[in-house]
């Protein structure tokens, strides 16, 4: 549950960085960074989710419920709301700021190549390019609602 919202968030910031800052990706960006961030995310969810699912379990007649049992109703309505906000909304408006930013630095890519070279081709082929990400978008965005 947890695990895979940051994994997927860590996936928008890399092909942001990647995008957006070329430069700077290319010049700071390492691959032990790339490889420290794949512990990182498992931790990092795992954290989060155990913070919550250890307090809220119990066994019942031999059966295991989680996220039932809680100390009172007002941390469950906190946790529901933090929960909806953090890997719903949240998500949701990082995958539109990274992704938005990406297809404004293509367009505007896009727009000096069309300057240059006057041509229908480089207009087609940025067309082809920005349907091209819209298309990876879609995945990406299925793949960010938590199950």
């Amino acid at each position: 549950m947890g695990t895979c919202s940051v994994t997927v968030s860590s996936d928008y910031y890399y092909c942001y960085l990647k995008v957006v800052h070329h430069a700077w990706a290319k010049k700071k960006l390492r691959k032990w960074m790339l490889y420290l961030l794949i512990p990182f995310t498992w931790v990092g969810g795992n954290a989060v989710a155990w913070s919550w699912t250890v307090h809220t379990t119990a066994v019942v007649n031999g059966v295991c419920y989680t996220l039932i049992f809680w100390k009172s109703r007002t941390d469950q309505l906190a946790f529901i709301i933090w929960y909806i906000s953090s890997f719903y909304v949240g998500l949701f408006l990082l995958f539109l700021f990274c992704y938005g930013r990406i297809l404004v630095t293509i367009r505007r890519q896009a727009s000096v190549m069309a300057c240059h070279a006057a041509s229908t081709n480089a207009q087609t082929q940025s067309k082809q390019l920005q349907l091209k990400i819209v298309k990876t978008m879609v995945p990406e965005l299925h793949a960010a609602v938590p199950e």
